[in-house]
């Protein structure tokens, strides 16, 4: 086939892919995040510079946002979803148009009815397949929200998405600059992508079957190969320069073998060891993947155009039913079944990983095998008559089907947007209608203006604090700490350089115990304001007198050490009653759907229920349904050591409607002293976190009130 003629082949519809790029992003901006999401977390602090070690996982994404650092922290976070969105719709239009160019001459019956030498669906209606692909990947929930609130992963998938959109352009114009094109796409994407990491020997064999019987040089040949290594290796390289760059000016960034090892993590062979680990998840990401993708790559030979052999006529029935499969599947794991990828990965390990690249195969298979029933069952057979004598109708092709099928498909890709919208637009608009910036309100409501010191073991509390600071005009004048980093020497080196408070006077340069950071704590409350973020207790809290204010608790030295644990004054009391009747009204009202979908252990997925839609549950809303019922039990507990019962009682209630597996709250609430028979171990929720799909949620309760109900059953005891 000569270069000329394949280059007269155009598909029909050519705008169509903008068309839908520009609706995406209109959706997507009218659904837009205004704050943060707790998948996009981690990319915000680091792009405001709250982290104490920058990731090296992502060396592309942080060259590609290299401008947003000078966008003031308080615009950040809309910036970046709004740059996620961008980026959503780019890979939609890549989407769309990839369906254009997918080959339909890969069985003999749809090269009966293809009428163009490379095999492209160029009917009137085929704007279907592109149509339903895009509808099948934008709305689908994890694509949705990803692209309304960034975590950088939309990235990746555009540069997959543009590698394969590189090679179909190459197969219809046979020019090598598409494939040069695709070799360095893949190669920059390599840099954090598993996926384009574990198909670098698929990608380097399909560029040499591409080039097989072509007549160009043995160097050209390695044109590819060496854009992509190469690509490859300037983007880490980079990346190491931007650590050590870092590291020369401040404590807060990575040594050279630091970031090598970090580097490490997002490169194939710790994917490796992760699937040997997880071989249920690689067996499920393995399934979807085939699914999407082999039985539109099985291309069988040419034997004859009209299926006149029985080996034919049987190959023709097994095909027609493996697409219809495929087809009926792909539309049911866009809707997230129980027997889904998502939610087995949910039930197996209690998160929910970003599968973007998986859902765009899926989208891509949707709109093939949609092409293909639409040029098989919606071909004009008298014309074809009228072209070709010869012609006899295919087996298995009866006339109702022919007359019922691609009517169905025209409206198919409007009733899955319709049943999409349905199902995932409250999960979304939960998730986008800033509920984690107002947690991060409520807790900044307690802080003076004055300025001080906030202190807290979970880095997403932490970070939601410091969005909400970041709106205020004395942000700079709060020092937000990880307690559970300040044994490292180089995290109080860090602290030092941007809060002078006196994190390395008098203290070694090394390893701290727990009691030596909190004298280091002890010491900072002589000159400083400190607030804790949750309740806690244990060393840091030793010898400091912790007073409830809203969702955070101050420490202040008491004048006599025997009165550590003292009473609320009278306005701490009325304070805290007001916040919790008022400010927080609205935000437990909007938490209490998610109560009845947390569970305190994984639900196993019975064989039954595999076809079965799961529910959509918003991730973000259980946890902090999770926080808001700690909050409340312990504040529950300052109110019955203050005489008023009733009103503890009813803060109790609420934290376990927040959280029905709150034991510490069943305990208070029922009167529970005696707790030498009682299981007080409670198992762990976990939930969706973006910088670790394996992270864990704290204990759901009231660690400072049921150490002190421990303490009191202690005492009691006669022995």
């Amino acid at each position: 086939m000569t270069e000329f003629s394949k280059r007269n082949v155009q598909v029909r519809h050519p705008r169509l892919p903008w068309i839908i790029g520009a609706v995406a992003l209109l959706i997507y901006v009218l659904t837009l995040n205004h704050g943060v999401s707790l998948r996009g977390l981690p990319l915000t602090a680091e792009m405001a510079g709250w982290t104490w070690q920058p990731r090296s996982d992502q060396p592309l994404l942080k060259l590609a946002y290299v401008p947003l650092q000078f966008v003031p922290a308080a615009w950040l976070p809309v910036a970046l979803n709004l740059l996620s969105a961008l980026t959503a719709a780019l890979t939609l239009v890549v989407l769309t148009r990839s369906v254009q160019l997918l080959p339909l001459n890969r069985l003999r019956i749809q090269r009966m009815f293809v009428r163009n030498p490379l095999g492209l669906f160029c009917r009137h209606d085929s704007w279907v397949p592109p149509v339903i692909a895009a509808v099948a990947a934008g709305m689908e929930l994890g694509f949705w929200q990803e692209a309304t609130s960034a975590s950088g992963e939309m990235l990746d998938l555009l540069l997959l998405a543009a590698g394969i959109w590189c090679f179909l352009e190459f197969r219809q114009n046979d020019n090598s600059n598409w494939l040069d094109r695709a070799a360095l796409i893949w190669g920059v994407g390599m840099a954090e992508n598993w996926t384009m990491q574990l198909t670098l020997p698929l990608f380097l064999g399909v560029i040499f079957w591409l080039r097989r019987e072509t007549d160009y040089r043995a160097l050209l040949w390695g044109h590819p190969v060496v854009y992509c290594l190469g690509s490859f290796l300037c983007v880490l390289l980079l990346s190491l320069a931007d650590n050590l760059l870092l590291h020369v000016h401040g404590a807060s960034g990575q040594t050279f073998e630091e970031s090598l090892r970090g580097l490490s993590q997002s490169l194939f062979p710790a994917h490796i060891r992760f699937w040997n680990q997880h071989p249920l998840f690689t067996v499920l990401v393995l399934l979807f993947f085939l699914l999407a993708s082999l039985p539109m790559c099985l291309h069988l030979k040419r034997e004859g155009s009209y299926h006149l052999s029985m080996q034919a006529r049987v190959q023709l029935l097994i095909f027609q039913y493996l697409y219809g499969f495929c087809l009926l599947a792909g539309l049911w794991l866009a809707l997230e079944p129980n027997g889904g990828p998502e939610a087995m990965l949910v039930q197996r390990y209690g998160a929910l990983p970003p599968l973007l690249t998986l859902v765009y195969l899926n989208a891509l298979g949707v709109g093939y095998f949609t092409a293909h029933f639409l040029l098989v069952f919606g071909a004009d057979w008298d014309s074809i008559r009228r072209h070709e004598p010869r012609f006899s109708p295919p087996p298995f092709l009866p006339a109702w089907l022919r007359r019922a099928l691609p009517p169905a498909l025209h409206v198919l890709p409007m009733l899955l947007l319709t049943a999409l919208a349905v199902r995932n637009f409250q999960v979304v608009a939960a998730v986008n209608q800033t509920p984690l910036l107002q947690y991060g309100r409520l807790a900044a409501q307690a802080l003076p203006p004055g300025g001080g010191i906030v202190l807290s073991d979970d880095a997403q509390r932490l970070w939601v604090l410091q969005t909400a600071l970041a709106q205020r005009p004395d942000r700079d004048r709060w020092a937000v700490v990880n307690t559970s980093w300040l044994v490292w020497p180089e995290y109080r080196t860090a602290l030092d350089h941007k809060w002078p408070l006196g994190w390395r006077q008098n203290i070694p340069d090394a390893l701290l115990t727990r009691r030596e950071v909190a004298a280091l704590l002890y010491r900072l409350a002589e000159t400083n304001r400190i607030f804790y973020l949750h309740p806690s207790f244990g060393h840091f809290i030793e010898g400091l007198d912790p007073q409830p204010h809203g969702l955070t608790f101050e420490l202040t030295r008491p004048p006599n050490p025997a009165d550590a644990i003292t009473a609320s004054t009278a306005t701490t009391m009325d304070d805290n009653i007001r916040f919790w009747d008022q400010a927080s009204t609205a935000a437990l009202k909007s938490l209490e759907a998610y109560s009845a979908t947390i569970s305190a252990r994984p639900v196993p997925v019975r064989t039954r229920q595999l076809l079965q839609l799961a529910p959509a549950v918003s991730r973000q809303s259980q946890l902090l349904a999770v926080w808001y019922s700690v909050a409340l039990d312990d504040w529950g507990v300052w109110l019955q050591k203050n005489s008023q019962p009733a009103t503890a009682r009813q803060n109790f209630q609420k934290a376990l409607a927040l959280y029905p597996p709150n034991q510490s709250a069943a305990c208070h609430l029922n009167g529970v002293t005696n707790l030498a028979d009682l299981d007080v171990s409670i198992p762990l929720e976990m939930a969706y976190s973006a910088d670790d799909s394996t992270r864990k949620l704290p204990r759901p309760m009231n660690f400072h009130s049921m150490s002190r109900e421990i303490d009191d059953a202690i005492q009691r005891s006669p022995h």
